[in-house]
Formats: C-alpha cells, sequence, structure tokens
C-alpha cells in the first residue's frame, strides 16, 4: 500500500474553505442573472444544510464513506447562500439612504443640497484640494429637510485665491459635525462601451453619493467633536507620521512613503504611476498584502524574541496590524483585504492541523464575501485573489515538491528516489541541496553511503551563499511567474495590458521597494535621537525614490516587455473563461503530482509499489502537455489580440462618445479603416482640465483619452487607428489624443493648423513626434474617397504664413456621402462660420448633423439649420453642462424642423450606421430609462433594442 502523507490533491476533503469560498462566489456572481424567489432561495439553502448534515451523519452510522456525497451537498448549499445573502443586500436599502433619496429624484444634480453630519475621517490632503468624508444626518433640498443615511465624499478646491486661508481658518477634524451647500451628484458621467461605472466605484468605496465645494465659505463647523478616542488617537498618529515623512523626505520619495505606509496616493506624479502600471508593479504603491506582510513579519520577530505563547503573538500581532488598518481607514478595501489574509494566515496554524495555504486563502475570501458580497465584482478583489490563488495552487506546490525532490536522502519512510525527470531532480538538486549537511549527518550515523547528486549542486555547496542566492532568484521568478499568469484575463479586462516584464520587474521593484521604506523607517527612528544623524539614511532613501522608477524605465524600453490589447467582445470573451479553466486544470495536476512515496512497512509488495507509483505518474504525465499547450494557446490569443475583429461589413459607422463636455467620434469605414475626429478632455473651472498644477507635477488622475476614449476603442477590439483628426485645439476636444497616440497603433494625423503658440496643440505636438507619426495638412476644398466614403472638407480655409490660432471658427468641417446618406461633422463653429458656409452655396443638407459648439446659442443659426434640414441632429455635451449646453433655443429650433434630438451625455454613446440607403441610430443607454419626449420630437420611426447593454436602435428606410 503507498500513501502520501505529505502531498495533498485539491478535493474538498483537504482544502474544504476553497471550494466553500468558490462556491459562495459562483452564487453571488449568478444571482443577477437566475431570477429564483426569494422564498425558493431560503428553503434550498436550509434543505442543503441539513440533507447534508444528514448524509454525513448517516454515513458515519452506517460506517460508509459519507465525506464526498455530503460535501457536494453542502457545497451546493453555499451556492444558494451566496444567491441569498447577494439578494438581501441589494433589497435591504433604507428609504434614508442616500442613494435611494437620488434614485426618487429628492437630490437632484441640478440642485443645491445643504447636508448636515459628521466627519467620518480627517480631511484627505491632495494638490491643491481636499476631500471631506461626511456620515450624512440630513439633507436640506430646495423644497424641504430630509432625514438622511449614508455616506457622502465632497471635494473641496483650494486653487483660488484665498481658499486655503479660508480652509485652514476652519480647523476641520475628525469628528467635526457641519453644514455644507454643494450639489451632489451619483450616476455616471461617461457612458460608453468599456467606461468606469462610477456609480460602482462609489458602492465599492462605501460612498453613496459625491460632490465638488466650490468654495471652503460654504463650509460651516456646528460643533466640535472628539470622535471614538481610539480611532481619534490612531488619526493623530497617521497626521504625525504624514508630518514626519513631509520633514525629513521631498518630492518623490514623499509622495512614494504617503503611497506606502498612509494610502495617500493623490502626491503620486504621472509619469511615475505610469512606469509602476507598464511594468505590472503598481501594486506596490498600494498599501497591499506585501506591505501588511512585511509589517506582520517585522512585529513577529520581535514579538518572537519576547513571547512564548504563540496565541499572545497572535493577538498582540494582530491586534496592531488591525489598529494599523483602522488608521489608514477600513473603506480602503485594499488594506482590509490584506489585513484579513494576513489574520487569517497567522491564525490558520492555530486552527488547522495543517494549515494548508488554499484553506487559507479561501476562509480570507470567504469572510470578505460574507461582510461584503459586492466585492466579489472589484476590480481589486478579484486581481488580489487571481494573484495569491496563483501562488497557492500553481507556484508553491510545485515548489514544496521541488524541495522534497532536491533535499531528497534515504530513510524508513522515503526509500525510494523520487520519481520524475532527471532534469527536474538535477535543478531541484542545485536549488536544495546542503552537501555540507549530508556530510555531517554520514559522520555520525552507523551507515555510511554516497549519493549521486547533480555536479551543479555540489560545486555550488564550496560557495558559501551562493545556492541562497540562486534559490532566491529562482524561486522568484517562479512566484512572479505565476502571478502574472494568473491575472492575465483580470489586467486585460480591466486594464488592458500584458506585463511580461513584470516577472522579472515585480522581483526587483519589490526588493527595491523594501530597501527605501527600511532606510525611511531607520530615518524615522534615528531622526527621534538626532536630525544629523538621520540625514545619511534619508539621502539614500531619496536615491533609491528615483533609481527604482529610472530603472523601470530602462528596462521598459525593451520590446514586449510592455503593451496595451483590446479585449474580446461577445462570445469571444470565452477565452478568457477557458484561460482560467486550463489554470484550474493545471493547479489540480500540481497537487497530484506526487514525487515522493511514503513506504508501510510490511504493506505490499515492491512491485505493487512500483506499479502503482507508475499509474500515478501516468494520471498526473497524460493531461499535463496538452494543459501546458491549451495555456500557451489562450495565453497568446489573450495577449495578441488581432486588430479589430474589425467591423468590415460594408456599413460606415460613426460613434458619437459620451465625454462630457468634448467631442469624440469614432468614424468606422465600410472595409475597416478607422478615423478617430477629437478626444475629448476633462473641463475644469480651475484652469487646468486635468489637474496637474504646475508643469512639474503632473498628477495621476484619470484622463478622458484613457479612461474614456481608449477605453471604448479597446471594447469595440480596436488596436490600430488609421487617421486622427483634432478639429481645433480647444481642451475638451484634442486633449485625449496623447493617451490615444500613446496606448495605440496611429497611420496619419490629419491636421489643419498646427499653432505652436497654443500650450494645447504643443503638448498634442510632443506626443505626436514621440510616436513618430506622420502629418497630412487639410483645408476647404480638399477631397478624398476612403472605401467608397467621399469626404469633402468644407473648412477652414488654408492657414496663411501669420495664422498662428486654431479655435473654434477654425474648426474643421467634414461632409461624408456613403451612398444616399450623409453626415455633417462641425466642430466648435460658430456663427460667422456657419454663415460663411450657407453663403458659399455648399450643399449641406444632410441625414445626421454633429450639432455645432454642443449646441450652444452662438451657434446653429437659423439660416444653417434650414439648410442642413437633418434628420437626426447629435449634440455632444453632458447631461448637466456647466455652460447651460445645449440651450433651449437652440433645441427648439431643430425641433420645428422635425429633427430628433440626441444628446451624448443622456444616451450615451450614440452610433449611426449605414449601407448608402438605410440608417440605424443605436445608443449606449436603455431606451426604457429615457423618455423619449425629453429629446425632441420623434419621427414616426420603428423602435426595436439590440443587445448590448440594452441598446435601443432606430432603422430608418431609404429616402425617396
Amino acid at each position: 500500500m503507498i500513501s502520501n502523507e505529505r502531498f495533498v490533491p485539491l478535493r474538498p476533503r483537504f482544502q474544504p474553505m476553497l471550494f466553500v469560498a468558490a462556491a459562495f462566489s459562483l452564487g453571488i456572481a449568478g444571482e443577477p442573472y437566475l431570477h429564483v424567489p426569494l422564498w425558493l432561495l431560503f428553503g434550498s439553502t436550509v434543505g442543503c444544510f441539513f440533507l447534508g448534515l444528514f448524509s454525513y451523519l448517516n454515513g458515519e452510522r452506517t460506517d460508509a464513506s459519507p465525506s464526498s456525497t455530503a460535501s457536494w451537498i453542502l457545497l451546493v448549499g453555499m451556492v444558494c447562500a451566496g444567491m441569498l445573502l447577494a439578494r438581501l443586500q441589494r433589497l435591504d436599502v433604507p428609504p434614508q439612504r442616500l442613494r435611494e433619496l437620488y434614485r426618487r429624484g429628492i437630490i437632484r444634480p441640478t440642485e443645491p443640497v445643504s447636508i448636515v453630519g459628521r466627519l467620518s475621517r480627517p480631511p484627505e490632503d491632495a494638490p491643491q484640494r481636499v476631500y471631506l468624508d461626511i456620515d450624512v444626518e440630513r439633507i436640506k433640498t430646495l423644497k424641504r429637510v430630509h432625514p438622511a443615511r449614508g455616506r457622502a465624499r465632497l471635494m473641496v478646491p483650494l486653487d483660488a485665491d484665498g481658499a486655503a486661508a479660508q480652509y485652514a481658518q476652519l480647523a476641520l477634524r475628525y469628528g467635526d459635525r457641519i453644514q455644507v451647500l454643494t450639489f451632489l451628484r451619483r450616476a455616471g458621467r461617461y457612458r460608453n462601451p468599456g467606461s468606469p461605472d462610477y456609480t460602482e466605484y462609489l458602492d465599492q468605496h462605501g460612498y453613496d453619493v459625491s460632490g465638488v465645494v466650490k468654495s471652503p465659505r460654504l463650509i460651516a463647523v456646528r460643533a466640535r467633536g472628539r470622535g471614538h478616542s481610539l480611532r481619534a488617537a490612531l488619526y493623530r498618529g497617521k497626521r504625525r507620521a504624514a508630518l514626519a515623512i513631509d520633514e525629513l523626505f521631498s518630492g518623490r520619495a514623499a509622495a512614494l512613503l504617503k503611497a506606502m505606509l498612509l494610502g495617500n496616493r493623490h502626491f503620486i506624479g504621472r509619469e511615475v504611476a505610469d512606469r509602476f502600471r507598464a511594468g505590472g508593479t503598481f501594486h506596490v504603491l498600494v498599501i497591499s498584502g506585501m506591505h501588511v506582510g512585511f509589517l506582520a513579519g517585522l512585529l513577529l520577530g520581535m514579538f518572537s524574541l519576547l513571547l512564548r505563547s504563540r496565541w499572545w503573538r497572535f493577538l498582540i500581532v494582530g491586534g496592531v496590524l488591525w489598529a494599523y488598518a483602522l488608521m489608514i481607514g477600513l473603506d480602503h478595501a485594499p488594506v482590509v483585504r490584506a489585513t484579513t489574509m494576513i489574520t487569517v494566515a497567522l491564525a490558520a496554524p492555530m486552527l488547522f492541523r495543517r494549515a494548508q495555504i488554499a484553506n487559507t486563502i479561501g476562509l480570507a475570501a470567504f469572510i470578505l464575501l460574507v461582510v461584503d458580497p459586492e466585492q466579489l465584482f472589484a476590480p481589486g478583489f478579484q486581481l488580489t485573489f487571481l494573484a495569491v490563488l496563483s501562488m497557492g495552487l500553481l507556484a508553491f506546490p510545485v515548489i514544496d515538491r521541488w524541495r522534497a525532490i532536491g533535499s531528497w536522502r534515504p530513510t524508513e519512510k522515503t526509500p525510494q528516489p523520487p520519481r520524475c525527470a532527471r532534469w527536474i531532480r538535477q535543478l531541484a538538486e542545485v536549488i536544495y541541496w546542503d552537501q555540507r549537511a549530508f556530510e555531517r549527518e554520514m559522520q555520525t550515523s552507523p551507515i555510511r553511503f554516497q549519493l549521486d547528486k547533480s555536479p551543479w549542486a555540489l560545486r555550488l555547496n564550496r560557495w558559501p551563499g551562493a545556492q541562497w542566492v540562486i534559490r532566491a532568484i529562482i524561486l522568484s521568478v517562479i512566484i512572479s511567474a505565476a502571478v502574472q499568469i494568473g491575472v492575465l484575463p483580470a489586467m486585460v479586462l480591466y486594464f488592458h495590458r500584458v506585463a511580461l516584464g513584470g516577472i522579472v520587474l515585480n522581483i526587483w521593484v519589490t526588493a527595491g521597494v523594501a530597501l527605501f521604506v527600511i532606510s525611511a523607517l531607520l530615518a524615522f527612528a534615528m531622526a527621534e535621537i538626532s536630525i544629523h544623524l538621520a540625514l545619511p539614511v534619508v539621502a539614500i532613501g531619496q536615491r533609491l525614490a528615483e533609481w527604482i522608477p529610472s530603472g523601470m524605465e530602462l528596462w521598459l524600453r525593451l520590446p514586449w516587455t510592455s503593451f496595451r490589447v483590446a479585449e474580446y467582445t461577445g462570445w469571444a470573451r470565452a477565452v478568457y473563461g477557458v484561460y482560467l479553466l486550463v489554470l484550474i486544470g493545471l493547479a489540480c495536476a500540481a497537487h497530484r503530482w506526487q514525487p515522493l512515496w511514503f513506504s508501510h512497512p510490511g504493506v505490499g509488495s515492491r512491485q505493487t509499489r512500483g506499479a502503482s507509483g507508475r499509474r500515478e505518474r501516468q494520471r498526473v504525465a497524460r493531461p499535463l502537455p496538452a494543459l501546458l499547450l491549451a495555456l500557451l494557446v489562450c495565453f497568446t490569443i489573450i495577449a495578441v489580440h488581432p486588430d479589430g475583429v474589425v467591423h468590415r461589413d460594408g456599413w460606415l459607422t460613426i460613434s458619437f462618445l459620451d465625454v462630457d463636455q468634448g467631442d469624440a467620434a469614432l468614424v468606422q469605414f465600410p472595409r475597416g479603416t478607422t478615423m478617430l475626429i477629437d478626444s475629448g478632455g476633462r473641463w475644469s473651472f480651475h484652469g487646468s482640465s486635468e489637474r496637474g498644477g504646475t508643469p512639474d507635477f503632473i498628477e495621476d488622475t484619470l484622463t478622458v483619452g484613457e479612461a474614456v476614449v481608449s477605453n471604448f476603442l479597446w471594447a469595440r477590439g480596436l488596436q490600430r487607428i488609421d487617421y486622427i483628426l483634432p478639429t481645433h485645439a480647444d481642451i475638451d476636444h484634442i486633449r485625449g489624443f496623447s493617451d490615444v497616440m500613446n496606448n495605440f497603433s496611429v497611420g496619419r494625423v490629419l491636421l489643419a493648423r498646427a499653432p505652436m503658440t497654443d500650450p494645447e496643440f504643443v503638448q498634442f505636438e510632443r506626443a505626436r513626434r514621440r510616436a513618430h507619426l506622420p502629418v497630412q495638412f487639410i483645408a476647404a476644398g480638399d477631397r478624398f474617397r476612403i472605401e467608397g466614403v467621399m469626404v469633402d472638407v468644407l473648412w477652414p480655409p488654408r492657414a496663411g504664413e501669420d495664422d498662428e490660432s486654431w479655435g473654434n471658427d477654425e474648426a474643421v468641417v467634414m461632409k461624408m456621402t456613403y451612398g444616399r446618406r450623409t453626415f455633417l461633422l462641425t466642430g466648435d463653429i460658430s456663427g460667422r462660420v456657419e454663415r460663411a458656409l450657407v453663403a458659399s452655396g455648399v450643399n449641406l443638407e444632410s441625414d445626421v448633423l454633429k450639432v455645432p459648439h454642443h449646441g450652444s446659442r452662438t451657434s446653429s443659426t437659423e439660416a444653417f439649420v434650414r439648410r442642413v434640414r437633418p434628420r437626426y441632429a447629435i449634440i455632444s455635451v453632458g447631461e448637466h453642462s456647466p455652460f447651460g449646453h445645449p440651450h433651449p433655443e437652440v433645441v427648439a429650433r431643430y425641433q420645428s424642423l422635425g429633427a430628433t434630438i440626441l444628446q451624448t451625455g443622456r444616451w450615451g454613446t450614440i452610433t449611426i450606421r449605414t449601407d448608402g440607403r438605410h440608417l440605424e441610430v443605436l445608443t449606449f443607454v436603455p431606451r426604457e430609462s429615457r423618455d423619449a419626449a425629453r429629446l425632441g420630437g420623434g419621427t414616426g420611426d420603428n423602435l426595436g433594442s439590440e443587445g448590448e447593454r440594452g441598446e435601443w436602435v432606430i432603422q430608418v428606410g431609404a429616402r425617396a
């Protein structure tokens, strides 16, 4: 009889909590799609648990094997329990909750609201602004006072004259009861395929609504509060730590320390953050398992010298870790996840006879999901557990077995050599064989013998420390590669990035960051003694903060170390599921691999044991080549996305994106050529559109070009844009192109002007030159044909030598004609240009008009609108424009001519397709969620629905 006393396969019997967490997650994920009555969910959950318990007890009574049947029944019960908990959480929304008040229209984004509540944490500093988290007690609208519950996240800009001094006079701190006049919002601003869901972001971070307070004068302190004494003390410690960082460190080093130790990433510059993202190492800038594990290791090492009781060590270290998590903020999901996982890992050896890492991971996931089932859908949660599962189920089982192979020597229980390939045995011996320890053992052993070990292992043993270095490098590469392989689907789906260079970068960046943090902690300790004593250590930390990103940049210059990819949509997304199934198969194979066979004396013959070993090896070896090949194929399909599972259906398609206050439109020609006209850009009343203030520091914030336009293009399966065309150099039209040129392969840039005195165009030109893109200048009178579509440039006139401006009245106006259908794209032209176009006598009549200047009152003159007579008027502007766009007079003017008005801020992406005869109009926001009468007159068109996120479609027959 052969049994394995060291390695166990992946089965519910050995890793129960892993399977429990997986079943529970399956129930949560499936609940939105399975409309099962609540009573049936409750009955199924209770029934499965009782049936499973009965099956187990009955098996025990009859001496049968009860574990398998009972286990699967209980797992079905956990699926039902996950569905039940998710349903209950979704239904349990009190009527006073802020999100419910917003849903019912009591809170409107266009009406000011006075809120009263307490600061749930100290104000959070950021460049030129501060964030306030308020536990709201009541709100006052224009009509009445409402009791309210929930948390609001408010941003207070401090870049106006005197704003910082006004805010300082408030002296806000944790627990203060304040009253604030603000505008609150909850709905997402950008509604396009691929754009981040702002509502989900708020829910995942524990906020009901967000808002902007225009001035600190709109904040009044009602009462000073001490808050909870423990939290107040922890927050004071956090504040002192931030002041100590600013006192000792500066610039990049201070920003990195605030992010890694205190969870404040607002001071990380975009350039540095982009390098960490490109290298797949951004997790080191977030307080994650690595940081909490590092702290736990330091504490355990210290208390192991002082305390002998494992329980006391666990209680003290766990208490310190949770105090740290409370100081950072329990609404900071990465900290809570990391602290929970480390706490479970510390408790596992005392709770289980043998602490399987899979059980530890499963128990941590189960606890987190019971507390908040919605975490399952958070990208951070998925990436965290994909990473730890890749380590625990792929890397560590292989490493554990290699350790057994490399350190094998004959014993009573393991008399036979390891059963594995020769190269595996030799590599394992290079990593783990200790010749000196074996020789010492032979000197005291009554039986002496020699073992045939790898000559490389014997050579390494002659050099003290060499084997340890080789082992650390090889094992780090294995773990890092397993993590990169495991998180690939999530990285592509959420961030559209493949970071092959991260396999190496994760190793040395983690080592560099560890040295940086250790030097900083040492500097803080030495500064308590003498500031002059700490200065040399501070200088080392400052150098490390500069060297780490610089070294990453050099590595990332190599080809294929990091690149962006599109995501698959529709049925093609199944490739991600197949990839994960292959990884599960590899994890099962790794756990089933039994290189050592433990013999029980007197049981079975040598031949029996040999035959059993051969059968077990065959069970592992047979599927392994197929699994590895499947992994390679799926990895290649995901990482090397074919450009544009492109649209080549013979239809001209124009998609007008929701970029809030701005323009962006993707043109897809009948055989797949693409043109991006404008790219949006975030607008701000406080100077620059995308915050960052000084030229030396650009804050790492979401940009329209990355989060909206690039994500939309990836969601459309595109990796190349053939033409990009900014209509003019306003920030809300041109800013996003910098990200597009960085993320995509671009064929050619079309320009009407090149104003090198315009700062926005200068930024665009720098990005174009970095990408080495050719330029073609266009002007009124130019005509070219692209795949059967006639493109006429109607404006502006050709630039003169002294023409250095590229504003609204120099915006490019284009007319596209395909068969009997015409599209007129007008940029931000004013009434003056419209009158010039009307006077020129050119045929302006079009089926679809991109309304000039977002529906501004200065455009869309009566004569121009009558000359165009559009069937559809597309207004590219947010739902609540700060400039009052579109103007009611303009809307009425188009309606009077029977045009259907579609606004991107209300309908999301508006896509219009034509085969030259018929028109199809599709919108991203479902028809059911909007009252079409609010948007303008109907045309008697036949309305239907089509697939993606409830798009509705208008189909229009051919014109006579």
